[in-house]
């Protein structure tokens, strides 16, 4: 489909799996700044943890008009930044 795959791990020691399932690049998601050079570059986010994570990096990290999506449950509700989503369309 020409989507450019980036998973986001906690774990360095997964990037070579990862980057084997198909991936074109793995962020550490524990790297503040690693996290922070990604602002407006995605048009989609698909989250698949059920953890409790600072979640501002990841909306602050998609592009205008981009959509994040969690799937499944998550263990308590988290705060979304109305007005990161407001300003960037998303």
């Amino acid at each position: 489909m020409g989507a450019e795959v980036t998973a986001f791990s906690s774990n360095p020691a997964k990037e070579q799996e990862v980057l084997a399932m198909g991936a074109d690049r793995v962020v550490n998601s524990r790297d503040p700044e690693a996290l922070k050079a990604l602002a407006g570059q995605f048009d989609l986010i698909i989250n698949t943890v059920a953890v409790d994570l600072d979640w501002q990096p990841y909306f602050e990290a998609l592009a205008y008009g981009g959509n994040f999506h969690t799937v499944g449950a998550v263990m308590k509700p988290f705060p979304v930044p109305a007005f990161t989503l407001i300003g960037g369309d998303r």
